[in-house]
């Protein structure tokens, strides 16, 4: 069979989706039909040509991650002059010494596809670690997202704890920290680290005013609300509380980066921790798809890498960046 693709490509150029198109069009038979003369196929190529859907060459690539490090750099230095958002989380990197090994954390993350809920505490060393339930299993649990569309933000955060509610019964918590993996703009309050999202949430969620609220305040008030239905022991009234965004929560040696349906990255810099926002990136090439998709999107002219189909080329992004830069 691999004799075979190599063939194929002979034949028919060097289109590099050549090596899967057989197995799409042999599942797709009612689209292409068998065609001894392998004319199906050659129609096929040229549709993939006219849409650019090429691989990108290794210069390609490396000059995209050249000019991708150039934006994160110029967007910190010149706050709003690229095209990354750059956003200072007013979060700082980790310091162990700074870490009460008595407190208990409940920290949270909400992202497009599931909510994982986990209580952690660190040990004299300073490591994080979950901490075990009464019957020695560990105090995680994640749930699915089913719903996209709430009509206010509490309801979205009930729904987000609802599932994993089980996980709060007995505890006492010192902390809360909340993995917001939705853009928003970065406050500080009396409690800590706060994030008022944007109306565009993205990841096709959509809820009501949730631009006129903080994201983690809007939490607390609702595991206040619900103390004795979800059985929560305690919640002091300093409780503390930091929200940032999921590259964030995996920064680890100055970057991390997050690489799923779409891609991000953070940094921290001179001792402060940003976000870049890397779907704003405008540096990638587009195709004719990506410009219908940009289209029929409901933020046009916004977001161009997060439209693209890149995903062979984010981890050589994320390397080349964070190797340069921190």
């Amino acid at each position: 069979m691999v004799e075979r693709f190599v063939d194929i490509e002979k034949v028919y150029g060097s289109n590099p989706y050549a090596r899967t198109l057989p197995f799409f069009m042999k599942s797709h038979e009612h689209i292409f039909p068998p065609s001894p003369d392998g004319r199906k196929f050659q129609e096929a190529i040229d549709i993939l040509n006219k849409l650019g859907a090429q691989h990108l060459s290794r210069p390609s690539l490396n000059a995209i991650s050249r000019r991708y490090q150039e934006e994160l750099l110029k967007g910190i230095r010149y706050p709003g002059t690229g095209s990354l958002a750059m956003i200072d989380t007013g979060l700082s990197p980790f310091d162990p010494e700074k870490v009460n090994p008595s407190h208990k954390v409940l920290v949270l993350e909400v992202g497009g596809t599931n909510v994982r809920v986990a209580i952690v505490k660190a040990d004299n060393e300073g490591n994080v670690r979950i901490q075990n339930s009464n019957n020695s299993s560990p105090c995680f649990q994640q749930a699915p997202i089913s719903q996209k569309v709430y009509s206010n933000p509490k309801d979205f955060i009930r729904a987000m704890m609802d599932p994993v509610k089980d996980i709060l019964a007995g505890q006492t918590f010192h902390g809360l920290g909340i993995v917001y993996s939705f853009p928003g703009e970065t406050c500080h309050t009396q409690n800590g680290v706060d994030v008022v999202p944007y109306k565009h949430m993205a990841k096709g969620f959509s809820v009501e005013g949730i631009e006129d609220v903080h994201i983690g305040q809007t939490f607390i008030e609702v595991l206040r609300e619900n103390l004795t239905g979800w059985n929560i022991d305690n919640l002091p009234d300093s409780l503390k509380i930091a929200v940032m965004n999921d590259t964030v929560a995996v920064l680890e040696d100055n970057w991390g980066g997050v690489v799923a349906t779409g891609f991000n990255l953070a940094l921290s810099y001179n001792g402060k921790i940003y976000n870049s926002e890397s779907g704003g990136f405008n540096g990638i090439p587009q195709t004719i798809i990506s410009h219908i998709v940009n289209r029929k999107s409901t933020n046009p002219g916004l977001q161009p890498a997060e439209k693209t189909n890149i995903r062979n080329v984010y981890r050589r992004f994320h390397t080349n960046c964070g190797r340069s830069i921190g």
